[in-house]
């Protein structure tokens, strides 16, 4: 059922559900089926005197079921606005700060951000040192990177080399 059934019926308009097979009708009026708010009208009015039985009336949803519905309508629109955010957040990095997206794959995670905070620049993350990557692994509880592989991730950011060339 669609948003605009459930506003209807929440309202206390008495609508019918046509099934399918039923509003192929229009094939009848127009033999390429074009759509056509007119002729869809003629097919639905025609479908409803001739084929009753093909209709039934709609019961109004619970309540918590219509809420359930919006939240879960909410949560894709965020899903999908994070998505694209997070994508816009890649471009950006990957056009001044490519250097950056070798850290970590996610980088609408928290702790991407942060570390983002930390070192937004190539030129700040030369002067950062070991301590603040240590607070901020602790701070999200980041355990799969030791600080000093963040550090040595930032010393590539930094553009330094460690260890024989």
């Amino acid at each position: 059922m669609y948003a605009a059934q459930e506003s209807h019926l929440a309202c206390g308009y008495h609508r019918s559900l046509l099934l399918e097979r039923a509003f192929l009708a229009r094939d009848h009026l127009s033999p390429a089926g074009a759509k056509d708010d007119s002729r869809d009208a003629e097919a639905l009015a025609d479908a409803l005197r001739t084929d009753r039985r093909c209709f039934r009336l709609l019961a109004p949803l619970d309540p918590v079921v219509v809420e359930l519905r919006e939240w879960t309508r909410i949560a894709e629109e965020l899903r999908v606005e994070r998505t694209r955010l997070s994508n816009q957040v890649r471009e950006l990095l990957w056009r001044y700060y490519p250097q950056f997206l070798e850290l970590c794959d996610d980088v609408a995670a928290d702790w991407v951000l942060d570390l983002w905070r930390l070192v937004p620049t190539p030129a700040k993350a030369r002067r950062v040192r070991e301590a603040p990557f240590e607070r901020l692994l602790k701070r999200h509880r980041i355990r799969r990177i030791t600080a000093a592989a963040a550090t040595e991730g930032a010393c590539h950011l930094r553009g330094r080399r460690h260890g024989p060339p």
